[in-house]
């Protein structure tokens, strides 16, 4: 039996439509073998592309959706091993898409099929299965370096608390635990607290200003950037500080020097409640960040317990 195919109108490449043809070779065989009920039967199947038997052949390279799901098809009821090339010359089924004429059909292997098949031993011709990393089926991979630096279990801890003052707490409790473990002497509750305080906005710092205190510390040139704008400088404990001409006034150190959190943390966010929650209205709730007044205008915005407590604060006056 033959079985042939039109064209679609649609555009279709050479090999798309080779590939198809293997499809219904395969279709055929299912059928024929279903229907015939040969027992220990060996199936062949023969094309002339090789392109066709480089993607049946396959085990490495991905392909495009059509090319993809038409070989899976195929390896579904057949395996490549069953697959053999053939020279066009030799292939009838180039004739149902070429034409002949009349007197060429009577001539022709189109009835009896090439002249090696009615050989006792088949002869296989060979021919390269290889497929090239520019054929337009083939998927190109893509990779992406990322680097990203570790957050450490500190802070990752901290991201469990939903409130400043008990991550705090938490962080000293375990901080204690560790001296006592090493035999070194207690500090006293409120020195405990505070030393927590900025161990944990340098563990922050160092985790997202990395960059920045690495200048510092070399004392190397300030690149442009927002956080620059802030005038920052690390004081006598490591800390990264807002500096700029504050510092000549007679204010407390803390309001004249804030210490420097990036804008979008949980840790942040912690602070921004904690501060809010003990000044009440957002003139004198700040906290230096890059884009500061944005990330407050967000809370103002859509935290009803700031915009309670702004309404309270105002009630009083």
């Amino acid at each position: 039996m033959g079985k042939s195919r039109v064209t679609p109108l649609k555009t279709v490449t050479i090999p798309r439509l080779e590939l198809q043809a293997a499809v219904v070779s395969s279709k055929v065989s299912s059928i024929l073998n279903r229907e015939l009920e040969y027992e220990k039967i060996t199936n062949y199947f023969w094309t002339d592309s090789q392109v066709v038997m480089g993607y049946i052949n396959n085990d490495s390279r991905r392909f495009h959706v059509y090319v993809a799901n038409r070989v899976q098809r195929i390896r579904n009821s057949t395996e490549p091993h069953q697959w053999n090339y053939i020279s066009t010359d030799a292939n009838p089924a180039d004739h149902a898409s070429r034409g002949l004429f009349v007197q060429e059909l009577a001539s022709s292997n189109w009835f009896k099929g090439p002249a090696f098949l009615l050989k006792r031993d088949l002869e296989f011709a060979s021919c390269s299965t290889d497929i090239s990393s520019e054929d337009p089926e083939v998927k190109t991979g893509h990779v992406f370096a990322v680097a990203a630096a570790p957050v450490g279990p500190i802070l990752d801890r901290v991201g469990h608390f939903s409130n400043w003052a008990e991550a705090v707490r938490g962080i000293s409790a375990l901080r204690g635990l560790i001296r006592r473990k090493r035999g070194l002497a207690p500090k006293s509750r409120i020195k405990e607290l505070k030393d927590t305080e900025i161990f944990i906005l340098k563990l922050l710092q160092k985790y997202h200003f990395q960059n920045e205190i690495h200048l510092l510390e070399t004392k190397k040139p300030k690149v442009k950037g927002q956080l620059w704008k802030l005038d920052p400088y690390l004081d006598e404990e490591g800390v990264l500080r807002v500096g700029g001409r504050l510092r000549r006034t007679t204010m407390s150190h803390n309001s004249k020097h804030q210490i420097l959190v990036p804008k979008k943390t949980h840790i942040t966010d912690l602070l921004i409640k904690h501060s809010m929650r003990r000044w009440h209205t957002r003139e004198e709730a700040s906290l230096p960040m890059p884009y500061g007044q944005m990330v407050l205008d967000h809370w103002f915005k859509f935290c009803s317990v700031f915009t309670y407590l702004q309404v309270h604060h105002l009630q009083k006056t």
